[in-house]
């Protein structure tokens, strides 16, 4: 069941970061600034890929036969 609150919560929270990129459009500001919606873009991109492993993970462990 944690995988698949993980990977919802991945998924959710990284697609969310990276739909306010695509949809803000270029960072635009100070280059300190710039660096910052930069970082928080790739953490969304990171917690995307995350979220999609955790709830493959999920199932796979569910359609693994119980012992």
């Amino acid at each position: 069941m944690r995988y698949w609150i993980s990977g919802i919560i991945g998924v959710v929270w990284g697609g969310l970061l990276i739909l306010a990129r695509l949809l803000g459009g270029p960072p635009q500001g100070s280059g300190s600034y710039v660096a910052g919606q930069w970082a928080g873009t790739v953490f969304g991109v990171v917690l995307f890929v995350v979220g999609v492993h955790y709830i493959r993970k999920a199932l796979a462990a569910k359609k693994r036969p119980s012992a």
